[in-house]
């Protein structure tokens, strides 16, 4: 008798700290989005595509669970909104980094173009003095 009695209280204390599948995916996601948000900032252009590989899984995820509570769905909707926003912020903010870069690159390019197109550049330098000094003869008179 002492056996089943342990035996049932084990048990019951097994169903009894089994989450329901919506409780452990609102935990999982909510672990994700607050690990984003954290990290967010270190990541590159290739860790975002990677973050956003493990967000659609778990969105799929989502769609299969069939038992979840109106509070659940609630948060779920909340911690979407939320991983939305840091995805625009944090996500422009390391697209607007990259442009940057791209742009002083883009920039010493130029630079280098123009000072190979220098030697084209003196020679305007010379023909813009020549027709300036036509441009003042014209008014002279020869006498």
């Amino acid at each position: 008798m002492k056996k089943l009695f342990c035996m049932l209280l084990v048990a019951l204390w097994v169903l009894a700290s089994c989450k329901p599948a919506g409780e452990r995916y609102v935990d999982e996601l909510k672990s994700f989005v607050e690990k984003v948000i954290a990290e967010g900032d270190e990541y590159t252009a290739e860790k975002w595509e990677e973050v956003n590989r493990q967000y659609d899984e778990l969105m799929k995820k989502a769609e299969q669970l069939k038992d979840l509570t109106d509070e659940q769905k609630e948060e779920i909707a909340r911690l979407r909104g939320k991983y939305s926003g840091t995805v625009v912020k944090k996500g422009f903010d390391s697209l607007m980094d990259k442009a940057g870069e791209t742009l002083n690159e883009a920039g010493n390019a130029i630079g280098g173009f123009l000072e190979g197109l220098g030697s084209d550049k003196d020679d305007s330098k010379k023909d813009e003095q020549s027709g300036e000094e036509a441009e003042s003869d014209k008014g002279k008179t020869i006498l």
